[in-house]
């Protein structure tokens, strides 16, 4: 592969796993650069390869927003993908969601995404539901919060990042889209990780790892983490990893 083919796309995730998950994908593919003068990571995961920007940018709005705001974003179309929680019934897990709406719910801001910065030409992806998103700044983690999130702020699913992530992406002036899937649908709780939330809003990994490793439905939980990953990957392969 010629190193000097210019970056096409930035592909961003908050987590390891995510991170994982996507440059397993990009090796899978062998879109791995060859010069290994162009291969380099640093705490955040960053990895550049001939073909695509791939970062790291950390869990929860503070510790994201403050990694991609110092991260320099290559391509015209940056995409976060990961995983989300659901706020309804009706969506399970590994369900695929494109956000149409991120709403802040630290500033209540309503970030609309248009047709152009949804992927497909026609403003929709194959195997995507059209979803509303609530940036919350700490884990939904049981069923009654879920449940009366989606009903205060009228939004599909949950996640932690894509508020500062649209917010950024406009302030550049670059495309891009959130396409996450479920990992837990609203009647599943979570562990209790928002123990490990310090005041500043960033986590504690290590106490996160030590709740999780500890929590009795951790496997189950890590199996879906998984499946949502595959099958959020397949999605997004099928429509932007094409050769």
């Amino acid at each position: 592969m010629n190193s000097t083919v210019p970056f096409t796309q930035t592909i961003v995730t908050a987590t390891g796993p995510e991170f994982q998950a996507v440059f397993d994908q990009l090796e899978k593919k062998e879109w791995i650069c060859d010069d290994p003068a162009n291969q380099f990571r640093d705490v955040r995961g960053f990895w550049r390869t001939a073909r695509v920007q791939l970062l790291q940018c950390g869990l929860g709005p503070v510790t994201f927003g403050r990694n991609f705001e110092r991260s320099e974003i290559k391509g015209s179309r940056v995409s976060m993908i990961g995983i989300c929680g659901a706020l309804r019934d009706g969506l399970k897990t590994a369900d695929v969601m494109l956000a149409t709406h991120v709403t802040d719910q630290r500033s209540g801001e309503l970030l609309v995404l248009p047709e152009s910065d949804r992927g497909g030409t026609e403003g929709f992806i194959h195997g995507a539901l059209m979803a509303q998103f609530l940036c919350f700044p700490q884990l939904a983690e049981t069923e009654n919060e879920k449940r009366n999130l989606g009903l205060r702020w009228g939004c599909d699913v949950v996640d932690m990042e894509s508020a500062p992530f649209v917010k950024h992406c406009r302030a550049l002036g670059v495309q891009c889209m959130v396409l996450k899937s479920v990992s837990d649908d609203v009647s599943h709780d979570l562990p209790p990780l928002n123990r490990a939330r310090r005041d500043s809003g960033d986590f504690d990994l290590p106490a996160m790892a030590h709740i999780w490793k500890n929590w009795e439905k951790a496997g189950s939980l890590r199996e879906n983490l998984y499946v949502s990953l595959r099958s959020v990957l397949r999605v997004f392969e099928t429509q932007f990893l094409r050769e």
